[in-house]
């Protein structure tokens, strides 16, 4: 089975590419909510993503100028949340 969190990444990068591009629909935002409670923990960053642009759905749906950023944050978010830690973090006279 995959990676949960690649999963419900992948689809998140769907959707928000759906926002950006105004194809959007609610079916479309649910089943990511769905999946992404079944499949991850409350604290995961990828599922605090899809919650957040949830809301920012059901709040904004009918302005489309809005979906396309709230689809801009979901990318950027989800980006964040997948991207592994470097090699060297633990090295203190890189990272800090």
């Amino acid at each position: 089975m995959p990676d949960p969190v690649i999963a419900i990444g992948m689809n998140a990068l769907s959707v928000a590419m759906k926002a950006k591009c105004g194809q959007l629909t609610a079916n479309d935002v649910a089943d990511l909510v769905n999946d992404a409670g079944e499949l991850l923990d409350s604290g995961q960053p990828v599922r605090i993503a899809v919650t957040t642009f949830a809301t920012g759905y059901e709040l904004y749906a009918h302005d489309p100028a809005y979906l396309r950023t709230l689809g801009v944050e979901l990318h950027e978010a989800v980006a964040r949340a997948v991207q592994p830690d470097p090699v060297d973090i633990h090295r203190r006279d890189i990272h800090g």
